[in-house]
């Protein structure tokens, strides 16, 4: 083989050799997890919670989840995501105190199957303390005129918290059935602290699944809603029964 002909020969090995690497690199640095609408809040029982939402774009399930904010460690939870799922989700933090007033470098590692993982790092607002009572039934906002509306004792629901901005054009609620069957959610009014109704929205058709799994409610925001000003959302389902979330306030 003359000289021109080995330079060939290492030319071809060469580049080859370099689109492995790039390959190699590119495999290996891809985007595993999407998560997006991270945030702190506080749930009914004043538990500290990161909601996010999450798209696993691997080719293997996600099977756990750690937390860590500031630098300290927060522990880690089990979870089940197929390659190609989105899901809203939580990671409840328990009775960790946060300043509404500061921001925190809130890091989610997400581990996978084949054992790869992918931390999502975020600075976020401290929650907003949820000042209002703890998710109750009241008495159902369209009463049934041939019966006095008493709420059904095996439907229950737990409102986690509220979030709603100026830059948003959603308000966005927080819950899960609590009763071990589906419970559908069929408006949402919101109200002012006084207990005033601002916003009703009669379209909600949504189902909290009997299985208890977390589920955001969606509902477009109400151009009337002040800043710093206090609210709540009561949830009506389709048998009538009505329950109330923890306030929020609209920043």
């Amino acid at each position: 083989m003359n000289k021109k002909a080995i330079l060939i020969v290492v030319a071809v090995f060469l580049v080859v050799a370099f689109i492995g690497i790039v390959f190699v690199e590119f495999a290996f640095n891809q985007q595993k997890i999407e998560a997006s609408n991270v945030k702190l809040g506080y749930g009914a029982s004043s538990d500290t919670y990161i909601f996010y939402t999450v798209t696993n774009k691997y080719t293997s399930s996600l099977t756990s989840v750690e937390a860590s904010i500031n630098g300290a460690d927060y522990g880690s939870m089990s979870t089940q995501l197929s390659p190609g799922q989105t899901e809203n989700a939580l990671f409840d933090l328990h009775d960790v105190v946060l300043s509404q007033a500061e921001n925190y470098a809130v890091k989610l590692t997400f581990n996978f199957a084949d054992g790869k993982s992918q931390d999502i790092t975020q600075s976020l607002a401290g929650p907003t303390p949820a000042t209002g009572p703890t998710p109750t039934v009241e008495p159902s906002a369209t009463p049934a005129s041939t019966s006095t509306n008493t709420p059904t004792p095996s439907e229950s629901l737990v409102i986690i918290g509220v979030t709603a901005n100026s830059n948003s054009s959603t308000i966005m609620i927080y819950a899960y059935s609590a009763s071990h069957m589906d419970v559908v959610i069929s408006s949402a009014i919101v109200k002012e602290q006084n207990g005033t109704v601002v916003g009703t929205d009669n379209a909600v058709s949504q189902t909290l699944p009997a299985s208890g799994k977390y589920t955001t409610i969606t509902i477009p925001a109400i151009s009337t809603l002040q800043a710093s000003s206090i609210y709540s959302v009561t949830l009506v389902t389709s048998d009538g029964n009505s329950f109330v979330s923890p306030s929020f306030m609209y920043s």
